[in-house]
């Protein structure tokens, strides 16, 4: 089974990149054979009492921690980042970001995506993006795609810390982005 982990970040105006917001989607696409090996490494990077690791929560100690772990797993990742005049509407470059990502994931054979839930009304917006991808021929209709929480599915770490470094790259400090080594994303830029 081959799945794909997506998860997002907006990051808002700041060091380097000129003035505006970019919305960030990362995915993560992990064989089966390997989810639980690198699930059990995951959550070794968790504090006593911590259940979940979050990037926007962490010190940089907590994310080179997470950066150095993924480093060593065994995933492939790709990412879309998208200009947003306006962070409070942020919705099209994810329609954007999120297509982008099938069209670049339509020649894996992926069994499942599993998508950041972010509520009732987003999912179902989500749902019909991957709907029209699968009337697009950029994904196949056989593919099940979920919603999940990141505190239930630690591989959902993966493309949160995949798109906060891209963020801290955006702005200037490449530091994590570099620590990924192998395990960096290929970067797309949509426009809108």
């Amino acid at each position: 089974m081959i799945e794909a982990f997506i998860d997002e970040s907006l990051r808002e105006p700041g060091g380097q990149r000129p003035a505006g917001a970019v919305y960030i989607l990362a995915c993560a696409v992990v064989s089966g054979l390997r989810a639980g090996v690198i699930r059990r490494s995951l959550r070794g990077v968790l504090r006593p009492h911590q259940h979940r690791f979050h990037w926007h929560d962490e010190a940089a100690e907590g994310r080179r921690a997470m950066v150095d772990r993924l480093a060593r797993c065994d995933f492939r990742s790709v990412a879309a980042v998208c200009p947003v005049p306006d962070p409070r509407r942020s919705e099209r470059a994810r329609r954007l970001c999120l297509s982008r990502l099938l069209w670049e994931l339509r020649g894996l054979k992926l069994d499942r995506l599993v998508l950041e839930s972010r509520s009732g009304h987003s999912d179902r917006m989500d749902q019909a993006i991957l709907g029209w991808g699968r009337r697009a021929g950029l994904c196949p209709a056989r593919l099940a795609c979920d919603f999940g929480l990141p505190g239930e599915e630690p591989l959902l770490w993966i493309p949160d810390s995949i798109a906060g470094a891209i963020g801290q790259s955006l702005s200037g400090d490449r530091g994590f982005l570099l620590g990924l080594g192998g395990r960096a994303p290929i970067v797309h830029e949509v426009f809108p």
